[in-house]
């Protein structure tokens, strides 16, 4: 973790980013197992929904630097889900997609920094933005 954040802080969206992004993974899985294309995309949608949610509440702390705490949160969200659908890929045979996890990675940061401006606009701390 970079120098200067507070783990607490990270510790608690990615507990909080955990209860939408674990659900959200299962009926992924679920739905491409069943190869419902529509169904897939809705889940990938709540999926990233999560990851905003992992940086809303992160960035909700009164901390400074509260975007680089949200993408911190989020990219650990990621990647401790991430590190167990590699072992069950690997342990099913099948292979990794490396570009596809490095997108979606970015993606689920990106949402983790987006829900965190979303919480920096709702406390009314427009001076944390730069204004």
């Amino acid at each position: 973790m970079a120098a200067g954040l507070d783990r607490r802080v990270i510790t608690s969206g990615v507990l909080n980013g955990l209860c939408w992004v674990i659900p959200g993974g299962i009926a992924e899985a679920v739905a491409h197992a069943h190869h419902k294309s529509g169904l897939v995309l809705l889940t990938f949608l709540f999926l990233l929904l999560g990851f905003a949610f992992c940086g809303y509440v992160t960035a909700r702390h009164p901390i400074d630097r509260p975007l680089q705490h949200a993408a911190a949160a989020a990219a650990i969200t990621f990647a401790l889900v991430q590190v167990l659908d590699i072992a069950l890929l690997l342990a099913r045979g099948h292979h990794i997609n490396l570009p596809g996890i490095v997108l979606t990675g970015l993606l689920a940061t990106s949402a983790g920094v987006m829900g965190g401006l979303l919480a920096q606009r709702g406390a009314g701390s427009s001076a944390r933005l730069g204004r």
